[in-house]
């Protein structure tokens, strides 16, 4: 099997985000008519000077579509509805190496290799037991993937599956869906739209496929035609070095129990202070928003988690205290942590 390796210097993707994917859910929310402005405000960056770029961008960036999407469509299963047929309309690489593996063994094994090169925040493992192969979907990155996102990605999965499988004639029946969250009000829709049977309130994500179909041979493989994929899908996401932006983020994201600062920052990487804010304010950030924007997502995270109370949180997120998280998180929600705490909880 041809190997996938991605450019030996390159940097961790726990806290990227493929621009090139957001982009296709960005067109679905144009298509639907959101003005091109709104968006613009989100991602502060003109969309024709992101729309050609291969490389990622802060998963940040990512959470913050996703919570505008939502907010725009008042749309809970709005990642389900801009997820379904993406890669039907839009091929890649990733799309064309599924068309000519042989099975869907292979398929999986590719997922494993290349996804963390494409979504820096999600890993494939899977894993083959008497009946069937197991593909759990992991989010490992910094800042948690919101539920639209997780629905946009296994959406594409779906997609690919769907194309690989009409070589049988057949749909993805046979599959099931493990989904990692409680059953939604809407959840019959997520069945209809998938063509698959979901399974709500599981330990994990994971797609359960019958080993007698995993195993199967689909269709004669091309090796030298997988290589050729695999170096393309290299050369796009390895070939573009890290914004400042991206350095920013990923030294505030790792270290912000730490009350990461701009000195801190400058020092470590030999550049003053007054360049970074300089370079940042030209992609339209200051410091002390990125440090603030991330602050308020963890902490969005970690109220999610009910064994920690507010003075661990706090200190999680930089803070001095808990009376100072607090002041912050009121400034965020308009509300204490422990009401935000209680309406996530009631609305699980």
């Amino acid at each position: 099997m041809t190997a996938f390796r991605p450019p030996a210097a390159a940097r961790p993707l726990d806290n990227s985000y493929y621009l090139p994917t957001l982009m296709l859910a960005v067109d679905e929310l144009l298509a639907r008519g959101v003005p091109p402005a709104t968006l613009e405000a989100a991602c502060k960056r003109p969309l024709e000077e992101l729309r050609g770029a291969l490389h990622g961008v802060p998963q940040l960036f990512a959470r913050r579509f996703w919570t505008l999407a939502r907010q725009l469509s008042g749309e809970p299963a709005i990642g389900l509805q801009l997820g379904c047929g993406q890669l039907s309309r839009r091929l890649n690489p990733l799309s064309y190496l599924f068309d000519v593996s042989p099975s869907l063994q292979r398929c999986c094994a590719h997922l494993v290799e290349v996804l963390p090169a494409f979504q820096g925040q999600f890993r494939f493992e899977a894993s083959v037991e008497a009946e069937a192969c197991r593909l759990r979907l992991l989010d490992c990155g910094r800042l948690r993937a919101p539920p639209a996102m997780i629905d946009f990605h296994l959406s594409g999965l779906c997609s690919l599956l769907r194309r690989k499988l009409l070589v049988l004639g057949q749909d993805l029946g046979p599959l099931r869906l493990a989904m990692g969250r409680p059953a939604p009000a809407h959840a019959e829709r997520y069945a209809a739209a998938w063509g698959l049977a979901v399974d709500w309130q599981q330990p994990h994500y994971a797609l359960h496929i019958p080993r007698s179909l995993y195993e199967r041979e689909l269709n004669p493989g091309d090796e030298p035609l997988s290589a050729t994929l695999l170096a393309l899908i290299a050369q796009q996401t390895g070939s573009a070095p890290p914004s400042l932006l991206q350095q920013v983020c990923d030294f505030i994201v790792a270290h912000l129990d730490q009350d990461p600062s701009l000195e801190a920052f400058s020092d470590r990487h030999f550049i003053t202070p007054r360049t970074v804010t300089r370079r940042l304010l030209g992609q339209g950030w200051r410091y002390g928003e990125l440090l603030d924007e991330h602050r308020r997502c963890r902490a969005e995270d970690l109220l999610r988690e009910p064994a920690l109370n507010q003075a661990e949180i706090a200190e999680q997120t930089g803070y001095r205290d808990a009376s100072s998280f607090a002041r912050a998180f009121v400034r965020w929600h308009a509300c204490s942590p422990g009401a935000w705490r209680d309406a996530q909880s009631a609305h699980d």
